[in-house]
């Protein structure tokens, strides 16, 4: 499945998703979501404008912590700059290289 298939009124993503990153969306999730085993997180990325979210007060991208199956096991970084998140996404990589993934 894609985000394409899962999401059909969501259009086209405006941003590239790093390399290394599966789409493993969902359609009984909130919004297109994709993962990268490596590292064992997952990025979110919700409807770019907010009142198409589900949840409109919420940041339009996040990284979670999965398990090995991909599943949620913690939030790591929410924000609305894809910059941010990808700077993010390379401090946390960092954090996997060298034994830490904890949020701290």
């Amino acid at each position: 499945m894609s985000y394409k298939e899962e999401f059909p009124d969501f259009g086209k993503l405006d941003v590239e998703i790093p390399k290394g990153f599966e789409d493993i969306s969902w359609h009984n999730d909130v919004c297109p979501s994709f993962y990268n085993e490596e590292y064992g997180v997952r990025l979110w990325v919700d409807y770019k404008l907010p009142q198409q979210r589900e949840m409109p007060e919420r940041y339009r991208f996040a990284l979670t912590a999965t398990d090995e199956h991909g599943e949620f096991t913690s939030g790591i970084y929410e924000t609305d700059s894809y910059e941010e998140i990808l700077k993010e996404l390379e401090a946390y990589k960092q954090r996997v290289i060298d034994g830490d993934n904890n949020n701290n």
